[in-house]
């Protein structure tokens, strides 16, 4: 990853479609606080950091740095060494307690027969399903997607600075 390219998670983008709209100003702060799930005094800390960092303001500053107190290997290679050894044994209570269980707490299908129906004639998968992609946003509200750079515009949803 370069410099100057961060990459969001969606729920930072989310974060920053409604940053966006309460600068734009298309949202009050209290709807887009409601909307996003924070109080009005972390909505407006978040505003301020936004407008002083931009969209890097709803990054974590230790993304994709070392842990401060990462597991030493030998650690790592006892909790290894004891789930594969001195724990094995909790998968095959597993599956003696299951069948018990599944007897228990199973409840019966309302309609009898399979639930599995073909899709209708005409149907093309590749028009319903899709893939979610992380997107990289660079300082300049721009992003990197598909060998592409593409503009962020404004429009009803999203405000570009």
């Amino acid at each position: 990853m370069r410099e100057d390219q961060i990459i969001l998670t969606t729920r930072a983008q989310q974060r920053a479609t409604g940053l966006n709209q309460v600068l734009a100003p298309h949202w009050s702060p209290s709807a887009a606080a409601e909307a996003l799930g924070m109080s009005e005094r972390q909505l407006r800390r978040l505003v301020a950091e936004y407008e002083r960092e931009g969209p890097k303001a709803l990054s974590h500053g230790n993304r994709g740095r070392p842990p401060a107190h990462p597991l030493s290997a030998e650690v790592r290679a006892r909790v290894v060494a004891l789930a594969r050894d001195q724990y094995a044994a909790a998968n095959l209570v597993l599956v003696e307690l299951l069948p018990h269980c599944n007897a228990r707490f199973a409840v019966p299908a309302a309609q009898p027969g399979s639930a599995y129906r073909p899709p209708p004639a005409g149907f093309v998968p590749e028009q319903v399903f899709c893939f979610k992609y992380t997107r990289t946003v660079t300082p300049d509200n721009t992003i990197d997607f598909a060998k592409q750079t593409r503009q962020l515009l404004l429009d009803a949803q999203r405000a570009s600075c």
